[in-house]
């Protein structure tokens, strides 16, 4: 990081407006460079990511590294993974509570929140910069994502749910635009909640609020447009007759492991009769949610694509699923 090249310089790129931060940072940096190296170390403030050796991220609550960073061009392209590791990076929560200890991400060096005393923000400076098993260039086998879920923490019934709160609508309107109850918009919830490691309700509006939500979980229902008709409001889709690529592809799974199962049962039976497949099989059979699996069938027997009938009443009512045609 510090070499002849640079002339002894630390280049430091400060995501926020709060001079006070900014100024606190770079004279710890200062000092703790003078008192490593015994001689002046010129650290200095840019205003370009690009032009950085050393990037302080400010994340709201639930922001995760994945939310500003390409995951995939990460693991595929080895110019972009040496471009994204040849940079220091510390991602900066307003308290510690907001991120996840166990969270590890390849590109993040350090995390510190603003909370934290001016002793354990230098400390982790140190080790990012002087600790053995720290210095020098990162080995890029070893630079992995491991367990990180990335862009699919969520599932896509959830990424809709958070698309709609963003856009400003309460609680009711999501369940009539989703088909589903409040107490099940309540769940998605929570559940976001829980991945994303959000303790209350006031830091989750902040994280609706933030500009990766904006771009990656609102922009799947950005392209509906609210009209008014004779009724009130409505929404309409703007995509006409076709599906967005990556719902077609979805559905293609379907057909293909609903005949799957099909296959299987008719070997298993001597009789030819119908087959009637559960939500629970057919969700099995992909590894998704039962949720987002009923989702998209029903989407598909609006089309005609497949067929659904109920047995049992009450609590055992139970939803069964058949191909078209």
């Amino acid at each position: 990081m510090i070499n002849d090249d640079k002339m002894f310089s630390l280049q430091v790129y400060i995501a926020t407006e709060n001079n006070y931060f900014s100024q606190g940072i770079i004279f710890l940096l200062t000092e703790l460079f003078n008192e490593e190296y015994h001689h002046d170390i010129s650290v200095s403030q840019v205003d370009e990511i690009a032009a950085a050796d050393l990037i302080f991220q400010m994340s709201a609550p639930g922001e995760k590294a994945f939310d500003w960073v390409d995951c995939q061009r990460f693991q595929s392209e080895d110019d972009y993974k040496v471009a994204m590791l040849s940079k220091k990076r510390v991602t900066v929560y307003p308290r510690s509570e907001h991120y996840d200890r166990n969270f590890q991400c390849p590109i993040v060096n350090a995390v510190i929140a603003l909370k934290d005393s001016v002793a354990v923000i230098r400390r982790r400076l140190y080790m990012m910069f002087f600790a053995d098993t720290l210095c020098g260039a990162q080995d890029l086998r070893n630079a992995t994502c491991g367990g990180c879920t990335g862009q699919n923490a969520l599932t896509w019934r959830e990424q809709q749910m958070v698309g709609y709160f963003h856009l400003g609508l309460g609680s009711a309107e999501v369940a009539r635009l989703m088909d589903c109850s409040i107490k099940a918009i309540s769940n998605y919830r929570r559940a976001v909640m829980r991945k994303l490691n959000i303790k209350n309700h006031s830091d989750f509006a902040l994280w609706l609020a933030t500009k990766s939500v904006a771009e990656k979980h609102a922009s799947m229902v950005s392209q509906q447009a609210y009209s008014q008709d004779n009724d009130g409001g409505s929404w309409q889709e703007k995509l006409g007759d076709e599906a967005p690529s990556g719902v077609a592809d979805e559905k293609d799974r379907v057909v293909r492991s609903m005949r799957r199962l099909i296959d299987e049962r008719l070997q298993s039976r001597e009789i030819n009769e119908d087959i009637w497949l559960t939500t629970r099989e057919i969700a099995n059979e992909m590894d998704i949610s039962i949720y987002s699996m009923r989702y998209l069938l029903c989407q598909m027997e609006n089309n005609g694509e497949v067929t659904c009938t109920q047995t049992g009443k009450g609590r055992n009512n139970t939803l069964r699923w058949q191909l078209a045609g």
